[in-house]
C-alpha cells in the first residue's frame, strides 16, 4: 500500500468515527455532511487503488523488470540479470511509498545523508520524509525507504565487476533463501518398449542456502563541508556505493565463508581449477584460459567471461611470438568478455611464491547474489574522536549472501605470478 493510500484510509476511518459520533448525538445534519466526505474518500480510494493496479501492469519507463525462478518453498522469486534494476523490482512489487519523481529519488539518498548529519531537511522531498517516519531509531539512524535503498544498491551493483560478468541478483524477502544447485548433468538412454530405464546415479542435485549477512561501511566527513556544500551528501552516496561495489566483488569472487563473510566463487566446493604449478607460474601463452574454457565445455557449459587482476591482464596484453609481434589469441580467448578488478589479490602464497594471484573463467549467470532490503544509515557526532575533531561519522548497513548454482561451469586459474 502506498503512503497516499494509507493517508486516505486513515482519513476515512476518522470521518466514519466522526459521523458515528454525530449520529449518537442526533446531529443528523452534521452526520450527513460528514457522510458526504466519507463517500468522496471511498471514491478516491477506489480510484487510486485502480490506478495503482493499472500502473503495476505497465512497463516501467527506463527500467527492465526481470523474470523469475521457483526457489525455496516453490514461491516464484525475482532473478535480476545485470541490466535489471532492483528499483524496478521494488516498484513492480508495490514496495514504494514515494511519489517523488525519479530524478528527485536519484538524489534523495545523498540529500538524506546530509540532512541527518546537519539537521537540514529542507531539500528532502516530502514523500521521502514521510516514508522515513517521524523519529530515528535507538541508534540515531533511519531505515531508508526501499526505493532509495534500491537506487544505492543498483549503483553498487553497477560498480561490481562480478555483476558485469553476469552474476544475477535475487532480492531476499526473508533471512534465508534456498537456491538449487546441480553438480553433474543427468544422462538419459534409449530403451525398448516395456523395458525399464535405469537411474542415473551420477546426477547430484544439491541446495545452496542464501543467508543474509551484514555488511557495514563507515564514512568520515567534516561538519563544515556538510554544512557548506549541498553536494556533500551526493559525494557520500557515491563513496558508499563504490565501497559497497568493491565489497560485493570481494564477497562474490573471494569470500571465505568464515564467520559472517559469504562463501565466494573461488572457495565454493566443486568449482574447477587450472593450476600454473606447485610454485605458481607466469602467463606465457593463452593455454591456461583455453584449458579453462575446455573444462567448462566438457561439463556442458559455455564460458562467457574472464575476471583477472589488472596486473595479469597487462601481462596477457604484452604476450608476443618469437618474432616479437603480439601473440594472436585463440578463438576461445577472443570470445570471452574480459573484465579486471583490483578486488583480486596479488599476494597469495602458492608454494614458494608469495605474489600469486588468480583469475576466474566461466558462466557467471550461475552465480547468485542475494540482497536483503532495507538499507540503514546512521550519523554520529560522538563516535570515536568525531566530537573533538568537529566531524560526523556516517555508517551504512545492508545484508547479502552469495551462492553458486553450477560450480562446474566456473574455473579458477590459480598460481599466476608476474613474469621476470
Amino acid at each position: 500500500m502506498t503512503r497516499e493510500l494509507r493517508d486516505l484510509h486513515a482519513r476515512l476511518a476518522e470521518a466514519e468515527r466522526a459521523a458515528k459520533a454525530a449520529l449518537e448525538l442526533r446531529d443528523v445534519e452534521t452526520a450527513e455532511a460528514i457522510m458526504a466526505d466519507v463517500r468522496n474518500l471511498r471514491k478516491q480510494i477506489a480510484d487510486l487503488e485502480a490506478e495503482v493496479a493499472k500502473e503495476k501492469q505497465k512497463p516501467l519507463t527506463g527500467y527492465r523488470i526481470a523474470g523469475g525462478a521457483d526457489f525455496g518453498d516453490g514461491a516464484r522469486v525475482a532473478v535480476l540479470a545485470p541490466q535489471d534494476k532492483l528499483t524496478a523490482w521494488v516498484r513492480a512489487t508495490g514496495r514504494t511509498e514515494i511519489g517523488a519523481s525519479l530524478d528527485e529519488q536519484r538524489h534523495a539518498f545523498g540529500q538524506l545523508v546530509r540532512a541527518m548529519a546537519v539537521g537540514d531537511w529542507r531539500t528532502i522531498p516530502r514523500d521521502v520524509r514521510a516514508a522515513l517516519g517521524t523519529t530515528p531509531d535507538s541508534a540515531g539512524g533511519f531505515t531508508v525507504p526501499d526505493e532509495l535503498a534500491a537506487f544505492v544498491l543498483d549503483l553498487a551493483r553497477a560498480n561490481a565487476v562480478a555483476i558485469q560478468a553476469g552474476v544475477r541478483t535475487v532480492p531476499m524477502e526473508s533471512k534465508t533463501l534456498t537456491i538449487p544447485s546441480l553438480e553433474a548433468d543427468p544422462t538419459g538412454g534409449w530403451k525398448a518398449e516395456n523395458e525399464a530405464i535405469g537411474e542415473d546415479s551420477t546426477t547430484a542435485f544439491g541446495a545452496r542456502v542464501l543467508t543474509a549477512k551484514t555488511w557495514m561501511v563507515l564514512v568520515r566527513m567534516s561538519l563544515e563541508l556538510l554544512e557548506d556544500s549541498t553536494l556533500a551528501g551526493q559525494a557520500v552516496e557515491n563513496a558508499i556505493a563504490a565501497a559497497a561495489g568493491l565489497a560485493l566483488d570481494k564477497a562474490i569472487l573471494l569470500g571465505s565463508g568464515a564467520g559472517e563473510e559469504p562463501l565466494g566463487v573461488a572457495s565454493t566446493p566443486g568449482v574447477l581449477e587450472v593450476s600454473l604449478g606447485a610454485n605458481g607460474g607466469a602467463i606465457t601463452s593463452y593455454a591456461p584460459f583455453s584449458e579453462a574454457v575446455q573444462k567448462i565445455a566438457e561439463n556442458n557449459g559455455q564460458a562467457v567471461a574472464a575476471i583477472l587482476h589488472p596486473r595479469d591482464m597487462g601481462a596477457i596484453d604484452r604476450l608476443t611470438d618469437t618474432t616479437g609481434q603480439p601473440l594472436t589469441p585463440p578463438v576461445s580467448w577472443q570470445n570471452l568478455r574480459k573484465l579486471t578488478t583490483s578486488a583480486l589479490p596479488t599476494n597469495l602464497t602458492v608454494g614458494t611464491a608469495t605474489n600469486a594471484s588468480l583469475a576466474l573463467v566461466g558462466d557467471f549467470s550461475n552465480v547468485f547474489l542475494g540482497l536483503r532490503l532495507p538499507v540503514t544509515i546512521q550519523a554520529s557526532y560522538e563516535a570515536g574522536d568525531a566530537w573533538a575533531r568537529g566531524q560526523v561519522l556516517i555508517r551504512a548497513r545492508f545484508r547479502a549472501d552469495v551462492a553458486v548454482g553450477r560450480p562446474t561451469h566456473i574455473v579458477k586459474v590459480t598460481g599466476i605470478v608476474p613474469g621476470v
